[in-house]
């Protein structure tokens, strides 16, 4: 494990007072790092990692990527960081740590973490927590069969290519086939019992019948860091306690976890509670991904794992083409007419195949996958900062979408509202690279948290915002199943008109100035702000005073 060093040539000082933040640029996806000052007598840094990832491909600049920006966090801090957040565990938020134990890798070269902080949604102790993996793990498994399937029947199609790039957020360096074979062998499966064009049906059986398959899940990055950290130095955080928490060896600072939040309905978006629908697991009989489910697991009692109906709507093709009379005058009549139809003249090849269902019923996948992806980012991390002097607040929201905002309304502080302390925000690191479903929109009398709930009253004329996002490779179709809505339009031009013009993106090489920048009353807070930030190759940095 990294000691300290004396700092390269890119070294981040403490501020004066508040905070610096460093957003760096090594592709689409979140890494900052944070600088406070510890006290008004000791002007030794204090040094916060808040996620580190990026999506395959993304790079902003060519080959500056997770290991360099390691490299470059290292030369800024000496080596060490008093303390790493990591918001939810998606690529783009955590493929720069450690994949398992891999005492080589450059992070466990170069840096050494101090503390962890996680969500609550982490903790193992946590019968919710617990609850919300087991249904993912139903989750994922059913989408990588799927995956699988689609791959085995030579299926090829926007839609399934949307598919596993949405999977590659979740079963990192895997294909799907290998990565159900992979977990059932974790659970004992001999490797003899894998091969076949439906090893991944069977491995998908084995692993839905445990309970809680350990390692199958998408947190070898986690459990990387995890590692590194060791676990006595984790700390879990619940909004829910209402606990008001301090950054080690800092005076003042005040930090507010506002998400996730512990109701499933919020967390899930979805319309009918657990109760008021059937289950299959973690899914309802309505729920995207139900009838994929359904087959791989087996659960339809069915002497086939590839179908997704139950046992009592299937018939037997081969009795049918072996023309195998059943017993009853219905049956009889149900099977005199396939029979005819389907498996007794010259075209009844063509005929059955025109009628065949094959891989369609594999499009429910794309609706799963998108759901999957959205429970992983609404389990976010939230975090609000309070500075001491002045009582600005700052918010990171991670990839925290709809359920995940409207959960912060109910929640109270010591006695102060979360309306009143996001009243004082003037930084906000735009949630899930300023996506449509991850900054809501409403008024400040609307009674669920919106962008107008922030910078009220004396903090408004200083609001400023990050998104981590090159737009550039986000919009552009080529050689990706997704075309990334990052930022949407319209959201940037909201953050655009409330900041006057103080947003910046990760792809942006210098600031962008809007028409209206020298009107006289922007004009001193934007020069102020332009004064306060720094465009560099590999990160943009920006200082918030706390006087």
């Amino acid at each position: 494990m990294a000691r300290r060093t004396t700092p390269g040539k890119n070294p981040m000082r403490a501020p004066e007072s508040g905070v610096t933040i460093r957003m760096y640029r090594q592709g689409h996806g979140d890494c900052f790092l944070l600088c406070f000052r510890r006290s008004t007598d000791d002007d030794t840094p204090f040094f916060m990692l808040i996620d580190l990832g990026m999506k395959g491909g993304s790079e902003v600049v060519p080959g500056f990527d997770t290991d360099a920006a390691i490299d470059d966090i290292a030369s800024a801090t000496g080596g060490i960081i008093d303390l790493a957040v990591v918001t939810h565990e998606h690529e783009d938020h955590v493929s720069g740590f450690p994949f398992g134990d891999q005492p080589q890798h450059p992070f466990n070269q170069k840096l050494n973490v101090k503390e962890l902080w996680l969500a609550w949604t982490e903790d193992e102790n946590n019968v919710d927590a617990n609850e919300l993996r087991d249904d993912y793990g139903d989750q994922l498994l059913t989408l990588t069969a799927a995956a699988a399937e689609m791959e085995t029947l030579g299926l090829a199609s926007a839609a399934h290519d949307r598919v596993r790039e949405l999977l590659s957020f979740e079963i990192e360096g895997a294909s799907p086939d290998e990565f159900l074979k992979q977990t059932a062998q974790r659970l004992g499966m001999r490797a003899t019992s894998l091969r076949g064009s439906t090893a991944h049906t069977r491995a998908f059986a084995a692993a839905s019948r445990a309970r809680k398959p350990k390692g199958f899940r998408y947190k070898m990055r986690l459990a990387g860091l995890r590692r590194h950290v060791r676990e006595e130095n984790i700390r879990f955080l619940d909004p829910e306690e209402g606990k008001i928490w301090s950054l080690p060896g800092v005076t003042g600072v005040k930090v507010y976890p506002l998400g996730p939040p512990h109701d499933k309905k919020l967390l899930r978006s979805l319309d009918p509670r657990k109760k008021e629908e059937f289950h299959a697991s973690g899914f309802g009989a309505s729920d995207p991904g139900f009838g994929i489910f359904t087959a791989f697991s087996g659960r339809n009692r069915a002497n086939t794992a590839s179908t997704p109906f139950a046992a009592r709507h299937l018939l037997n093709a081969e009795k049918i083409r072996n023309d195998q009379r059943p017993r009853t005058k219905a049956e009889q009549r149900l099977h005199d007419h396939l029979y005819n139809n389907y498996f007794s003249n010259a075209h009844a090849d063509s005929l059955q195949k025109l009628r065949q269902i094959d891989g369609d019923w594999l499009d429910d996948a794309e609706a799963l996958a998108l759901r999957l992806n959205n429970e992983v980012n609404n389990t976010s991390l939230v975090l609000l900062f309070e500075l001491p002097g002045t009582g600005k607040t700052l918010l990171f929201t991670g990839d925290a979408q709809r359920g995940n905002w409207i959960s912060w309304g109910k929640l109270e502080f010591g006695g102060r509202s979360t309306q009143d302390l996001l009243a004082e925000c003037v930084f906000y690191k735009a949630g899930h690279h300023g996506s449509h479903n991850a900054t809501l929109k409403g008024t400040d009398d609307d009674d669920w948290p919106n962008l107008e709930w922030l910078a009220r009253g004396d903090q408004a004329a200083e609001f400023t915002c990050m998104i981590p996002s090159n737009k550039d490779w986000a919009w552009d179709t080529r050689g990706k199943g997704i075309v990334w809505k990052h930022p949407l339009p319209a959201i940037e031009a909201a953050l655009t008109a409330k900041s006057r013009g103080r947003v910046m993106v990760t792809s942006d090489k210098k600031l962008v100035v809007p028409e209206d920048w020298d009107k006289p009353q922007y004009g001193e807070m934007n020069e102020e702000h332009k004064a306060r930030t720094k465009y560099r190759k590999n990160y943009i940095e920006h200082w918030i005073p706390d006087t």
